[in-house]
């Protein structure tokens, strides 16, 4: 089972500096998804600062698809994590399917997992992750040093399958690693009620629930084709749906906050 340990503040973005310079990450990838994003977005100044703006407003933002070279060798390190899951010393759950928890996120072999800690730590979005938290005046944050892999099979009572904020708020980076339909359970999203939802938040102490009345004409599913990345604010209001019998989901995320 994952075990969940209080978090306490530190100084996130030394932490983040550090991790940069003693990590050699490959910015390819990350160049790659920026120039797509360029050319789909069709502007030529600010771009992160336009696409934490959406997030902020919207809830979420759709970025092109991963490069098929990338995404295929990105799969081949999360096959690996499925199938030796237990070998690799690292939290993990056992319940409709298995989720793979690296906390930190160097838990991984930089070797053996290069590409998999590339997408998470490229450049390109650690800008839009500080931009995104400048604009909530949080200069100091965690970029991307928790990460979580997925293989969820056939559910009927997903374990968020209820409209919720998340209570620690983050912006989370998410890949899909198969084709997700309506039948592959992706998550749902309700448009526009991230800043509803943060003065809830803060009104709240921790003993209450996370739980809130949506408008569901105003709520997306967010499905996708394999290599489809998404960048969520989890102040937004959103809840995990049923993988259909004889599917499955398979993704990637990390967590900034």
């Amino acid at each position: 089972m994952i075990s969940l340990k209080r978090t306490f503040e530190y100084p996130k973005i030394l932490f983040n500096k550090l991790i940069f310079q003693n990590f050699e990450f490959d910015n390819n990838i990350g160049n790659s998804i920026k120039n797509k994003t360029l050319k789909e977005f069709n502007v030529e100044d600010n771009l992160e600062d336009n696409i934490s703006k959406i997030v902020l407003e919207n809830g979420f933002i759709k970025l092109p698809r991963l490069e098929e070279d990338y995404l295929d060798k990105i799969i081949s390190e999360y096959n690996y994590i499925i199938n030796f899951y237990k070998k690799l010393k690292i939290d993990f759950q056992e319940q409709d399917g298995v989720c793979v928890r690296a906390v930190p996120l160097w838990h991984l072999n930089s070797f053996k997992f290069k590409y998999s800690l590339n997408f998470f730590q490229n450049k390109f979005f650690y800008n839009i992750a500080k931009k995104f938290f400048e604009k909530k005046n949080m200069k100091n944050f965690s970029f991307n040093n928790e990460a979580f892999f997925h293989k969820t099979t056939t559910t009927k009572q997903p374990l968020s399958g209820k409209y919720h904020y998340d209570i620690r708020p983050c912006l989370k980076f998410w890949l899909y690693l198969n084709d997700i339909s309506i039948e592959n359970g992706p998550m749902s999203v309700e448009k526009k009620s991230s800043k509803k939802n943060e003065k809830l938040s803060t009104a709240k102490d921790d003993n209450i629930n996370n739980l809130v009345d949506v408008n569901l004409e105003n709520c997306e599913k967010l499905i996708g084709k394999k290599g489809t990345i998404i960048i969520h604010d989890t102040n937004s209001s959103h809840k995990a749906n049923n993988v259909f019998e004889n599917y499955e989901r398979n993704i990637i995320r990390a967590h900034s906050w």
